[in-house]
């Protein structure tokens, strides 16, 4: 028990130093359960470059508000439960990603690649999802009230009992063949 601890807290440690020295390596299946990694930047520091390497990392209960998760790859990553409020997540990779039951209040979702994420329940309040890939993503019961969906692809989306306005849905690139939060089928 004593050697997972300190594996985690050496995960941590290497999360701060790559994000303060030079952003190389990968934190690829990182154990970062319940982190405070509030206000990080985790960003590329080139233009043209890739974020951190996250993919397949356990975050369930992170605290990542206001992070900058940009350009990241967080593909397949869990997420469940984590805080990423006011987080900026653009062109971030979160393919697969779990984000059940996470925060993502007025989070910047740019153009982020979240294909088959598992999002049910989150609260995605005033969110950014312009440009987002939203294709075969879960977001059955989430709250994107004031969510900006401007040009997303929601391409067989699960919104299923989701709080969502028409004229949200109707600012979306496309919604074709998505689950409409009353059960039926866009056609």
């Amino acid at each position: 028990m004593r050697d997972k601890r300190q594996r985690r807290q050496q995960y941590i440690k290497s999360a701060l130093e790559w994000a303060a020295e030079g952003r190389k390596g990968s934190l690829r299946r990182a154990d970062l359960r319940g982190a405070d990694l509030r206000e990080v930047d985790l960003s590329p520091g080139e233009e043209g470059e890739r974020g951190v390497d996250l993919s397949y990392a356990d975050l369930r209960k992170a605290n990542l508000s206001q992070a900058n998760l940009s350009r990241a790859d967080l593909k397949e990553a869990n997420l469940h439960g984590a805080k990423l409020t006011g987080a900026i997540l653009i062109e971030t990779n979160l393919h697969r990603a779990c984000l059940r039951g996470a925060e993502l209040i007025r989070a910047n979702l740019t153009e982020a690649d979240l294909r088959e994420a598992d999002m049910f329940g989150a609260n995605l309040v005033g969110a950014d999802l312009t440009g987002a890939l939203l294709i075969e993503a879960d977001l059955c019961q989430t709250n994107l009230v004031e969510a900006n969906m401007y040009e997303a692809n929601m391409y067989r989306t699960n919104l299923r009992g989701a709080k969502v306005y028409s004229e949200q849905l109707l600012k979306a690139q496309t919604i074709m063949e998505a689950i409409m939060p009353d059960g039926t089928i866009h056609e």
